[in-house]
């Protein structure tokens, strides 16, 4: 840098040579220098011992805003977790700005402050299971009942603690056959029963008069599991004459698993059972149909009859069929 006494005894040599004269009365010795560098042309420089005018560098921004909250699941039933805070972080402060020394060129802004890093969010919450939905019009859905016959009372095998699967309901039904596929399955809704609003049967089958989760009893060999033998099936019944059918195949000799004619169960009317169906004591055949009403088991005279598949009860009296639970 030149510095001031060397320029102005240059402007002076400048001026003698080429004659010339510079005013500089009533100016100050500061202005008087501004009007030589200004007259000259030349860079006179600043004066000794002031900085630099460049600002130092800005500070960096702030940091990034935290992630969002994570939302709770949401099902039916439960609740959703509670979801996380995000974080909320600030971006580091910008460095300090130096100040130039004197007479020097000014020096770097300071470092921009590091940008701070972002909350996480908070994890989603899970939603609670949904609960279970029970239709009580749909019969598999409803509660299995401890009594065993769809109307509530039993006639038969009263005590539930010592026959808790094996029950004697008493009732009627229109639907024919103990047999068939149509028996198999309930066609009143369950209303069947002597003491439920369908009394007589009508529209019924005979599985109508078991409550869910039981079934008229398939066979000795099932009712031999839950009953040593028909007495307490029959004795309720103060000797009123009753019949409880089970769905076992029989022909005029033996239990079988084909035939299609005798109706075998705990009674004690009809006659008296096959010796290889035990416990069941008794069977029921057209005549012994004909002879107990409102039993109906098809013509007496016709050859061939197939009670298990013809037989229905239009009415409650004389029993009704064993209903099973295992």
């Amino acid at each position: 840098m030149v510095r001031p006494q060397l320029a102005f005894r240059g402007i002076s040599i400048a001026l003698s040579l080429c004659g010339c004269t510079l005013d500089t009365n009533g100016l100050s010795a500061d202005s008087r220098l501004t009007v030589l560098v200004d007259s000259g042309g030349a860079d006179l420089g600043t004066p000794s011992g002031s900085g630099g005018s460049s600002p130092g560098g800005a500070g960096g921004s702030a940091g990034s805003q935290g992630g969002n909250s994570g939302s709770g699941g949401q099902a039916t039933g439960g609740m959703g977790g509670m979801a996380g805070t995000g974080g909320d972080p600030m971006g580091g402060a910008g460095g300090t700005l130096s100040m130039p020394d004197s007479g020097a060129d000014p020096d770097a802004g300071g470092t921009g402050g590091t940008t701070g890093t972002g909350g996480t969010g908070g994890n989603t919450g899970t939603g609670g299971s949904g609960g279970v939905t029970v239709d009580a019009s749909t019969p598999e859905m409803k509660p299995v009942s401890a009594v065993g016959c769809a109307d509530g009372t039993r006639e038969g095998y009263l005590s539930l603690t010592r026959y808790p699967g094996i029950a004697a309901c008493a009732g009627g039904w229109t639907e024919p056959g103990l047999l068939t596929p149509a028996s198999h399955s309930a066609s009143c809704d369950y209303k069947a029963g002597n003491s439920g609003p369908l009394p007589n049967g009508t529209g019924c089958s005979t599985a109508d008069l078991c409550a869910v989760g039981w079934h008229v009893c398939e066979s000795f060999d099932e009712v031999k599991h839950l009953a040593d033998d028909c007495d307490d099936a029959l004795s309720p019944s103060n000797a009123r004459p009753v019949f409880f059918a089970t769905r076992q195949p029989a022909s005029n000799s033996s239990c079988n698993n084909s035939s299609t004619s005798t109706i075998i169960g705990c009674g004690n009317i009809g006659a008296q059972s096959f010796s290889n169906c035990d416990p069941l004591n008794a069977r029921m055949g057209s005549v012994a149909c004909a002879d107990n009403a409102p039993w109906q088991c098809g013509d007496p005279g016709q050859a061939g009859s197939m009670e298990s598949r013809l037989v229905t009860k239009p009415g409650p009296l004389r029993g009704g069929v064993l209903c099973c639970r295992i």
